[in-house]
């Protein structure tokens, strides 16, 4: 794990994976209002949000699932997405 702090493309990962999230988070909330948030949905969703992601993080963290996400992908994997 101490090796992956020293790399720079784990933090290009992690904040790549964050800003994912986010995104789905907030289209979540999208669909959910029909594409029409309310004021009171913004809020909220901004709220949720920044407790969410901190939570995600430190699990994914915590139990390793940033360890080896890039050891088995390729160029051909990234073309695909």
């Amino acid at each position: 794990m101490i090796n992956n702090l020293r790399n720079a493309n784990f933090y290009l990962m992690v904040l790549l994976d964050l800003m994912i999230f986010s995104v789905a988070f907030y289209g979540a909330y999208l669909f959910r209002f029909d594409f029409s948030l309310p004021e009171f949905a913004i809020n909220q969703c901004i709220e949720l949000l920044k407790y969410a992601v901190v939570i995600k993080f430190s699990v994914f963290l915590g139990l390793g699932l940033y360890r080896g996400m890039w050891r088995y992908t390729s160029l051909r994997d990234l073309w695909h997405i």
